[in-house]
């Protein structure tokens, strides 16, 4: 286990009288930027290393430069807040034998929600045991995250999952190269695009060795495990976004699973918000994640859905006013 529990506690607010901080669209003197740029390398540091629950509050006071308001310097100071008020979080390393060793990644992305309409996007990358895919509780231990702008900017919630969603996915098929290697040996890296055709399929993607990605968005689930669905993608930069993923499905053995938003960790590293901060932070220190089959959830969400169509009629009725 590692924390940085005293790095947070030594972190200081920028000072703000009353008046001051009333200003809220004044522009911030070189003073306030100078401890603001502080604040934010503290910070960036701190959610970095150890402080996944840190990343979107961090990402969203960076993108107030070049020009930052007194506004700006208010959210840094709630980061500060937020950094020491929970400087207990910590990473915990699990252990998990080779032979049920898999990397799983959760990617999310909150469309037109960051500074200038542009997207914020986040993943968060975790090696776990043979259960995930077996839909059983699972060890779970974090070892990449990061909430981000998306460089690209995307005209609808599916064009922002989808990039968010291969990055990630880029990311775990790169681990999983060194974890082969670590597990193996050396082995020349220009062979994987002979894939699957060389014997080192057989050790990059054994049964017990492979990637799983998950996440929230519906549509997204349906394009990768759908056969031709890629086609009728009217945007085709997202249908490149896809097609580029089904390749890597292919290639690596990659399984997409749907969960979810209120079980979605990423969901913290894109929304500034306590319910998913508080998911991230509860997954960190239990170190478990489970997935249920796709189809039992939509079910249940199904039948939760169709109770709430049915109790509002009754409800409506009980408001009406009596003559």
């Amino acid at each position: 286990m590692y924390h940085q529990s005293e790095y947070a506690k030594h972190l200081r607010p920028i000072n703000l009288s009353r008046d001051r901080a009333r200003q809220k669209e004044a522009p911030a003197s070189e003073k306030e930027i100078a401890s603001l740029r502080a604040i934010n390398g503290a910070a960036n540091w701190l959610a970095g290393q150890s402080r996944p629950d840190l990343c979107i509050q961090t990402s969203i006071s960076q993108q107030c430069f070049p020009k930052p308001k007194v506004k700006d310097l208010a959210f840094a100071n709630q980061l500060v807040h937020r950094a020491r008020q929970y400087s207990h979080v910590s990473i915990t390393v699990r252990s998990i034998p080779w032979e049920q060793l898999g990397i799983c990644f959760h990617s999310d992305a909150g469309f037109a929600n960051a500074k200038g309409n542009a997207t914020q996007a986040g993943y968060i990358l975790g090696f776990v045991d043979a259960k995930l895919g077996t839909n059983e509780p699972s060890l779970w231990s974090p070892f990449c995250w990061k909430s981000y702008k998306l460089p690209r900017v995307v005209s609808s919630t599916l064009g922002a999952e989808a990039q968010s969603f291969s990055t990630a996915c880029a990311l775990a098929e790169w681990m999983s190269l060194m974890v082969v290697e670590a597990k193996r040996g050396i082995f020349d890296l220009r062979a994987v695009r002979d894939l699957p055709k060389t014997p080192i399929v057989s050790n990059l993607a054994p049964k017990n060795e492979t990637i799983t990605g998950i996440t929230d968005c519906k549509s997204l689930y349906d394009h990768l495990t759908s056969l031709s669905s890629v086609a009728k993608v009217e945007d085709k930069r997202v249908a490149i976004d896809l097609a580029i993923l089904k390749q890597c499905m292919a290639r690596t053995g990659l399984s997409v699973r749907w969960c979810p938003t209120e079980l979605m960790i990423a969901d913290g590293l894109t929304k500034d918000q306590m319910d998913p901060a508080d998911l991230l932070r509860a997954a960190l220190d239990v170190g478990e994640y489970q997935l249920n089959k796709e189809a039992t959830i939509l079910a249940i969400k199904k039948q939760q859905r169709e109770e709430r169509r049915a109790r509002q009629p009754q409800a409506m009725k009980h408001a009406e006013p009596s003559n």
